[in-house]
């Protein structure tokens, strides 16, 4: 944990063997429709995941938030295999070491958008649905570090929306609304 100057806690990752795992449970399976937000701030340069439900075994990969020096990139998987479904997609915008962003990402059942600091980076052509499968979410990690190395830096709130992609003018106020927390 480390407190900022503004006197909220947030988790904070030596990139060897810190992560948080919350169990699975339905309320975390995401499909259909959906808004995965983070609060993130690198402190090494390099390509990290910050927050996913990406499970190596028994095909139980989903979905997993990662941070680029160049961007965000989202990784999808339709059947959880790694296989066929697997997509990955790329956002660019840069993501300085040692600065907060909110990352944002909403898919509506047609369109995957990614927003940075309540800004639209992208819309890609649309995606297929999530597979849904057993595997816990992490924040700092993906289940077996195959996609990244762990974490290093912080990570604040972290939030998921089933059924629910939020607007524009939602996610922008999502961060107008809490980024005072973060400077």
């Amino acid at each position: 944990w480390k407190q900022l100057p503004s006197g909220i806690w947030v988790l904070s990752f030596d990139g060897t063997d810190d992560y948080i795992e919350i169990s699975d449970v339905a309320s975390l399976d995401i499909s259909t429709a959906y808004s995965i937000g983070i609060w993130v701030n690198w402190q090494v340069n390099g390509t990290r995941v910050a927050f996913s439900k990406w499970g190596q075994t028994g095909n139980q990969r989903s979905w997993a938030i990662q941070i680029l020096e160049t961007g965000v990139a989202f990784w999808s998987d339709t059947d959880g295999t790694g296989g066929a479904g697997l997509v990955t997609t790329t956002f660019l915008k840069t993501i300085n070491s040692n600065t907060f962003y909110l990352v944002f990402l909403t898919y509506d059942g047609t369109n995957l958008r990614c927003y940075v600091n309540g800004a639209l980076v992208g819309s890609p052509a649309a995606i297929s649905a999530l597979h849904i499968g057993t595997s816990p979410v992490w924040f700092g990690r993906d289940q077996t570090q195959g996609i990244s190395p762990m974490w290093q830096g912080k990570l604040g709130e972290g939030r998921i929306y089933k059924d629910l992609a939020l607007s524009a003018g939602g996610i922008m106020q999502k961060y107008l609304g809490t980024r005072w927390r973060y400077n």
